[in-house]
């Protein structure tokens, strides 16, 4: 797996009770300021959800009249756990957000309330699900949580009630699974409560969309199956999931992180210097080795922070947000044509709210929050705004974030605040613009404490070697060469050298890059970190001056750094589009999905899959590494019909899971696009080829040996099935647009169907109309599950025991 899926979706390092005290501030304590314990979502597993509902419902019944009204607003928030949440109002004027769902109580809307749903295998190994995301491949990996890339079943149930153009949740999602020991501890509840309030109010773009928290339910035979937002309980097939998975699920971006542009950009100046290097041994001797440069130009590094990041991060604390863990990796570039520049900041895992209601024990009431919007817990069915206030510094505080970007104040273990999102930032501007920064090498080993010695004397918060109080940011630009080089000579050592100790023939030092003798450029960085100094916990930044300052190195005579070209955007997502390394020479199909079968869709973009043109190579890609992932990252061992979809390429595994999703929410699905799911599984099990050594158990069976055919029987049972809950797809509307039929158009307009059924290899005659071919279809089945019932059972495989 490249760096890019490693990357982007970056887990912050922490301890259990960081993630615990991490939760806690995050603005998900209860109302009253009571601290959760460790493990520390207020809903923290399924039986609890229960027993709080049972335990309401009877304080409820029990209640006097005067206590009803309270009650059933009690009864109301705790339901929301079992639905999608609507986002809380706000006042803004962005773009609004539609979401789907059946309650519009404002007491009852909570910021990543738990979205209770089943799985089928074990989420999340590749081919199984999580409600309705079925999943991959892994992503990446972290200490607490992994990152699993998924495809939505629910995207064209999702649009059902409002109109076509709006598709409220993508095709693609990551979701974020709690691994290991921290199963179902509630470190994902602060990140998700967080995640959601930012989507929610913020502009578009510039947050992942969040597409829920879930937690998988417990079932002994029976599951909870989410349908149309209300928990019902029915008979089912699928084993129970022992992991019991909760999962953030978030927009799948595709796009690359900063971290991964600025190295694919370096290897791109090392590629042009090695062609400069060949064209000139041709005429003469080489003058020397090729240095692999990590800086990108001045123009790029002014771009990606005050351009992209600044506005990210003040539009998060305009809510009263800070991310606390600001650097590269967590900016992550969006989808789009091959030159588009978005970006979205991502990993909300230290994220805090730093405004309380003004009632709340934390509440700083001196300091009023003057913002428009802030993270309400719970929203009040009041009229008007609550007040608010920030939150009350603490005297001391833990370590968080990263220690090559982590702000002074961070590593004295002060309150983090705004300023300190910034202070990263012009860390991260000047990582990029010289290649890296005085305490790489100290960050690298992990030495914290060298990391914040050197800071604090650049920026004159600790007396030099010699006792004086001065500032040295110049360092600052040096750049990675030389940094590196001080390290290894001076044996890690915070000091650098006085002026006049180096030698001026000293080869092992390179020299400074020109930029540090820049005055006019050091001189800016000082007045921004000048500026940074001197704000207090509840001092917003002055981000005008912050952009000025980075966008005062963009000089138009620049000759500081020559030798460094900028980022060829179009390359850059062109070298991207294939990130396995698959090639068209590989095999990675199957004769029952790319064999002879005939074809059915719709030609209308607003039916077309969006995997069709954002991922076409999906299902291959997924093959590939999960043939060549290790055996832990496949899921644990799978019992009944999980284990024989298993066995199934992937391709139609996710076909299948489409297909059962259909039939669970028959209500929510359009019928033309039930169809189309239906032929996409129908199609491939009457007119591909089934590899009976591959599909069925035992792995001893071989094509055409006489014997029942289990396995298939059962998908062949499963399109009948999904064809009677679709009354046999008679429907109008499966073929016309109905809802262009009208008095002035008493004729609706037919759907536009690509359709290559009259060239099915079983098929002589020339097909009518459309519905005759999908009841041919329906008829074959029928017919093929009847010949393959009297059949006889086949033998087990052949047992052995010994050598």
């Amino acid at each position: 797996m490249d760096s890019n899926q490693n990357a982007k979706h970056k887990l912050a390092e922490r301890t259990p009770s960081d993630a615990a005290e991490d939760y806690v501030e995050g603005g998900s304590t209860l109302s009253g300021g009571e601290l959760p314990s460790r493990n520390a979502s207020p809903y923290s597993s399924t039986t609890d959800l229960r027993k709080q509902q049972q335990q309401q419902q009877q304080q409820q019944n029990a209640a006097p009249p005067a206590t009803a009204a309270a009650a059933t607003t009690t009864s109301a928030a705790a339901s929301s756990l079992t639905k999608p949440t609507p986002p809380l109002p706000s006042n803004n004027n962005k773009k609004s957000k539609t979401y789907h769902s059946s309650s519009n109580t404002a007491s009852s809307m909570i910021y990543g309330a738990p979205i209770l749903v089943h799985t089928t295998g074990n989420f999340p190994a590749v081919g199984s699900t999580l409600g309705p995301f079925f999943s991959i491949g892994k992503l990446g990996k972290g200490t607490f949580c992994s990152i699993h890339k998924c495809i939505n079943l629910a995207y064209f149930h999702d649009r059902h009630n409002h109109k076509r153009e709006e598709i409220i949740k993508p095709r693609l999602a990551a979701a974020k699974v709690e691994i290991g020991d921290f199963v179902n501890s509630g470190i994902l509840g602060g990140e998700a409560s967080i995640l959601h309030f930012l989507h929610s109010v913020l502009e578009d773009h510039t947050v992942p969309v969040y597409m829920g928290h879930y937690h998988a339910t417990e079932s002994t035979g029976t599951t909870l199956a989410d349908d149309n937002n209300i928990l019902e309980r029915r008979q089912s097939k699928i084993s129970n999931n022992k992991n019991m998975a909760t999962a953030i699920v978030m927009e799948y971006l595709p796009g690359q992180d900063m971290h991964v542009i600025r190295d694919w950009a370096t290897r791109q100046q090392q590629l042009q210097q090695q062609q400069q290097q060949q064209q000139q041994e041709e005429h003469q001797s080489s003058s020397g080795g090729i240095n692999r440069l990590r800086r990108v130009s001045v123009q790029d590094a002014v771009f990606l922070t005050a351009n992209v990041m600044l506005p990210l991060l003040q539009r998060m604390h305009s809510v009263g947000i800070v991310h606390r863990d600001v650097k590269p990796s967590n900016v992550v570039k969006r989808a789009g044509s091959e030159t588009s520049k978005d970006f979205c900041v991502v990993d909300f895992g230290l994220s805090k709210s730093i405004v309380v209601p003004q009632d709340s024990s934390f509440a700083d009431t001196q300091h009023v929050w003057r913002g428009k919007d802030w993270m309400k817990t719970v929203a009040m069915n009041v009229p008007g705004d609550k007040p608010a206030c920030y939150r009350k510094e603490r005297e001391s505080a833990d370590f968080r974030g990263t220690s090559m970007y982590a702000s002074v104040p961070v590593h004295q273990l002060k309150d983090y605040a705004p300023r300190d999102d910034i202070w990263s930032l012009m860390y991260v501007f000047c990582d990029l613009v010289s290649g890296g920064l005085p305490w790489m090498s100290h960050a690298a080993t992990r030495d914290r404490v060298a990391c914040q010695k050197i800071k604090q004397r650049i920026h004159g918060m600790e007396a030099q070697a010699d006792g004086e109080f001065r500032t040295d940011t110049k360092r600052l630009l040096m750049g990675d060469e030389y940094h590196v080089a001080m390290y290894k000579k001076y044996k890690g050592g915070v000091d650098p050298p006085e002026e006049g100790d180096l030698e001026d023939d000293d080869v092992t030092i390179p020299q400074p890059l020109d930029l540090s003798n820049d005055t006019t450029k050091v001189q800016l960085l000082e007045k921004a970190f000048e500026h940074l100094k001197q704000l207090k916990f509840t001092d917003l930044p002055d981000y005008d001056l912050i952009r000025k300052c980075l966008e005062g190195f963009l000089d138009r005579d620049d000759t500081t750094q020559p030798s460094v070209a900028p980022i060829d955007w179009k390359a850059l997502s062109t070298s991207f589009r294939s990130r396995v390394g698959i090639d068209n020479t590989m095999e990675t199909g199957s004769p029952l999905i790319n064999g002879q079968i005939p074809q059915w869709d719709f030609q209308e973009n607003i039916d077309r899959d969006p995997l069709e043109w954002e991922d076409p190579n999906i299902f291959p890609e997924a093959d590939y590494l999960l043939q060549n992932s290790p055996e832990e990252e496949k899921g644990g061992p799978l019992y009944g019909e999980a284990a024989d979809l298993a066995l199934l390429p992937l391709e139609m595994r996710f076909r299948t899971a489409q297909m059962d999703y259909n039939v669970s929410h028959k209500d929510t699905i359009e019928p033309h696009l039930a169809l189309r799911d239906w032929l996409k599984v129908a199609l491939p099990l009457l007119y591909g080829t089934w590899d009976s050594a591959k599909y069925e158990k035992g792995g001893h069976r071989i094509n055409d040996d006489g014997y029942r055919r289990e396995n298939y029987l059962r998908m062949v049972e499963k399109c009948i099935e999904c064809a009677s809950t679709f009354q046999g797809f008679r429907s109008k509307s499966c073929f016309y647009h109905c809802e262009t039929f009208s008095e002035s158009e008493p004729t609706p307009k037919r759907r536009k169907i690509l359709s290559t059924m009259r060239s099915a290899p079983k098929s002589n005659d020339a097909l009518g109309s459309d519905l005759i071919t999908v009841s041919k279809v329906a008829f074959e089945l029928r017919m093929t599950k009847r010949a393959e019932e009297i059949l006889p059972r086949a033998p087990p495989p052949r047992l052995s025991f010994g050598s």
